[in-house]
């Protein structure tokens, strides 16, 4: 059984893309995500974001399976200027139709090594984390059985998206609940891009005139977070290039 794994598993990370096209497209709002549509067995993107595309392929889907907890917090840095001042379309073609996952992990990341030229390391470094507590007069949560709705460990993840570091869920609570009809949607946008704040507001000095996403936990959920300094996990960017000829 674990020779046929490990075969499986050197079979998924050798598979790579049958044609790749890659350009620079100077169209794109360079403060947005990667976006494009996807296709059974392909990857196409008029507006890829590098440190996107990096997070996604060595993070988020690093072993061709479901993201790993917290891994969309995990931080990109190094490299050239450029990586942050261009955008680019892809349009990657695959036999078969291997699963989301495969085609956005290590066939991604192999992509990247080979037109790119990437290489890059992993390092722990010390950050801002919170923990998911309770409200001193407990939780107002509303218990749901929708398709969409939360469990604590769910929302945790969620809020990891909207502030500035990992988030864990030490409420201790189980089920799922309506959170999406509890708190106003837009204070669950995501504000980063590949660890990166994307927007001149954070959650600490958001200047608008909505109530802050830690009042709104604690007014309405009966949740609050309790923040703190602890290990977060980086990509360092060792070497780029820009993409070989097509």
């Amino acid at each position: 059984m674990k020779l046929l794994l490990f075969t499986a598993a050197m079979l998924v990370h050798a598979q790579t893309f049958d044609v790749a096209t890659i350009k620079v497209n100077p169209q794109c709002n360079l403060l947005g995500f990667s976006r494009g549509a996807r296709a059974p067995g392909q990857i196409a993107m008029e507006c890829a974001d590098l440190r996107d595309l990096i997070l996604t392929a060595y993070a988020v889907f690093p072993n061709g399976t479901a993201s790993p907890p917290g891994s969309g917090r995990t931080q990109v840095l190094g490299g050239p200027k450029w990586i942050d001042s261009e955008r680019y379309e892809i349009l990657a073609k695959a036999s078969g139709n291997p699963p989301t996952a495969v085609l956005l992990g290590p066939m991604l990341r192999a992509l990247l090594e080979d037109r790119f030229h990437l290489k890059v390391h992993r390092e722990t470094k010390e950050g801002r984390i919170y923990k998911l507590t309770v409200a001193r007069n407990g939780p107002k949560l509303q218990p749901s059985n929708a398709p969409d709705a939360y469990s604590m460990a769910d929302f945790a993840a969620r809020l990891s998206t909207v502030l500035e570091g990992e988030v864990t869920d030490t409420t201790v609570i189980t089920g799922r609940f309506d959170i999406q009809r509890q708190v106003d949607p837009t204070l669950l946008t995501p504000r980063f891009v590949a660890g990166r704040d994307q927007s001149p507001g954070t959650a600490f000095d958001d200047n608008t005139d909505r109530p802050s996403i830690f009042t709104v936990l604690q007014q309405q959920l009966g949740l609050k977070l309790d923040a703190g300094r602890g290990p977060v996990t980086t990509i360092v960017v060792d070497q780029i290039e820009h993409p070989t000829e097509n």
